[in-house]
């Protein structure tokens, strides 16, 4: 989409000056043989690249940025590092200008605290629990300490090495708020949880293996049955949270572009609230969330039983000796008389 491979770490990506150039100056000098001023410049493709060439260079490009960074300041900042013998290729450029706010300085360093971390602890889903994923750290953690799911864990850490360091675009749009990156277009998109996929497809997964044992075989349409419900209660719940972060929301100084009345309509069908209450984001929250888990734990709770019902019904049926079964189609004429009757 962008011709530069750099532009996420230019200021027209982040619309605001947030690193600091004394931390940069200081990785420059001192940690530059290992490409970690560009790795605080959040370009780990130019780490990569600048350690590479240092280790066939005896250093060369290391020294060649730490003298940059200490007599070309000015350059540094307003155009970023340059490339020997290419010149500045945009890296970093505009961010060292210090425009932006306390709260975006403070995240200055979290590109490269972040990348320290899934490189050295990204096995046992750091990570996961830097950005504030703690659900999906813990299932990192058990599948890597289960060894039969050590691999998913292995995976799982690669796959997140990959992004870091070849496709920071989505890095940077997955966890914006830690990084204080722009918020992206599709961020309000929900995802599905981790823990509600994988519930379904070990349910799924059991079905199949019950299959193929003779004695509990019959328990597999039920799992089956089971696994189907969740998924259908969990497109329940996401079109719950969406209302729910509406509804939270119409409290705060920036009104959404939704209609009032109609987000009332919503959880008054639910027993939200009546006319004289006003739409609170604490109190209507709750209350539509309880009301909503109700009526999908009920629904959830009522397919059950008639499934189980009419399988144990199909069962007995087929259980009959074939003398009592009767196979023949109902009589038209019956029907006709009880029609006009």
């Amino acid at each position: 989409m962008f011709s530069s491979p750099f532009y996420r770490t230019s200021l027209e990506y982040w619309q605001t000056s947030t690193l600091n150039y004394t931390w940069y100056w200081i990785f420059a000098v001192f940690l530059g043989f290992f490409g970690l001023d560009l790795l605080y410049a959040r370009s780990p493709l130019g780490a990569i690249t600048k350690f590479i060439v240092n280790i066939f260079t005896l250093g060369a490009w290391w020294y060649y940025d730490a003298i940059e960074a200490t007599f070309n300041k000015k350059q540094v900042q307003t155009v970023g590092p340059s490339f020997p013998p290419y010149g500045p290729l945009g890296i970093a450029g505009g961010q060292f200008m210090g425009k932006g706010t306390d709260k975006e300085k403070d995240k200055h360093a979290n590109f490269l605290i972040y990348g320290a971390i899934v490189l050295f602890t990204g096995l046992f889903g750091g990570d996961s629990f830097l950005v504030g994923d703690n659900l999906s750290g813990y299932i990192r953690i058990v599948s890597l300490l289960s060894f039969i799911f050590a691999p998913i864990a292995l995976i799982w850490w690669g796959y997140k090495l990959y992004l870091y360091f070849i496709r920071t675009d989505q890095l940077l749009d997955q966890n914006y708020e830690y990084f204080g990156a722009p918020k992206p277009a599709n961020a309000g998109t929900i995802c599905p949880n981790v823990l509600e996929i994988f519930t379904a497809w070990s349910i799924d997964t059991a079905g199949v293996v019950l299959d193929y044992i003779p004695i509990v075989s019959k328990f597999a349409p039920a799992l089956r049955m089971l696994a189907t419900s969740l998924r259908k209660a969990y497109g329940i719940a996401v079109d719950v949270v969406d209302t729910v972060q509406k509804v939270s929301n119409l409290d705060m100084q920036t009104p959404l572009h939704i209609d009032e009345s109609e987000v009332k309509e919503i959880v008054k069908q639910v027993g939200g609230y009546s006319d004289s209450d006003s739409v609170s984001g604490t109190a209507g929250s709750s209350i539509l969330i309880i009301a909503i888990g109700a009526i999908i734990v009920s629904s959830l709770s009522m397919t059950l039983w008639r499934g189980y019902k009419n399988w144990k019904d199909v069962n007995a049926e087929a259980d009959k000796p074939s003398s009592e079964r009767s196979d023949a189609p109902p009589d038209p004429g019956h029907i006709r008389n009880a029609i006009t009757e």
